[in-house]
């Protein structure tokens, strides 16, 4: 059997239109990979952001340790209630703004809000738009005081998931801080979280 010159020509077409086709369901699973990966990227810059402000927190409070001892942790906690976490800042596009006028020697109540600012102030720098940092005591004894002495105070830095697609971003429903940080918050739902526990 014969085959013409238009017959080959035919299916030199369909070859081709089959060749780009292929091509382009690679280009879009490409396409996915990127923003998976970015997605990825930007979820461990926040974490290890995360990890660093709660690590400087935590070292900061137990070097104060003299003044919590004295009055505890009624400045960090804002006086709240045991467990209740208090926010000490978060990232809302506003430059944060140093409370403290702490200079070569100073109180510790001043030193106090000096840790709270300068923590605020790498969140401020870190650009992760919503992060925040806070505090709870959860306290030892069930007294007056909402945070005696040698109660447990749980630092926890939290910022919005953002996942990443074709079609823009938006944020996560469901969140990493379920079951990490009380029910009630605002942070349980579309959140990643990172939590220390001490004992100054």
């Amino acid at each position: 059997m014969l085959v013409s010159k238009k017959q080959i020509q035919g299916l030199t077409l369909i070859e081709v239109l089959i060749t780009v086709l292929v091509v382009a369901i690679g280009m879009l699973g490409i396409a996915a990979l990127q923003v998976k990966t970015l997605t990825s990227t930007q979820e461990s810059y926040a974490r290890s952001q995360a990890v660093a402000w709660l690590s400087d927190a935590s070292s900061r409070i137990m070097a104060n340790r003299e003044f919590f001892a004295d009055d505890p942790g009624s400045f960090y906690t804002g006086g709240a209630a045991s467990g209740t976490f208090v926010q000490w800042c978060e990232v809302t596009g506003v430059p944060y703004e140093a409370k403290s006028n702490c200079g070569d020697s100073c109180s510790g109540e001043s030193l106090a809000q000096a840790d709270i600012d300068s923590i605020c102030m790498s969140l401020d720098s870190s650009g992760i738009q919503g992060a925040q940092v806070g505090v709870a005591c959860n306290d030892r004894v069930a007294d007056a005081d909402a945070c005696s002495t040698g109660s447990k105070l749980t630092l926890y830095a939290a910022w919005p998931q953002v996942e990443r697609s074709d079609f823009g971003d938006k944020q996560v429903t469901t969140s990493r801080c379920e079951g990490v940080l009380p029910d009630g918050t605002d942070l349980t739902l579309g959140y990643s979280c990172a939590v220390v526990e001490i004992i100054p």
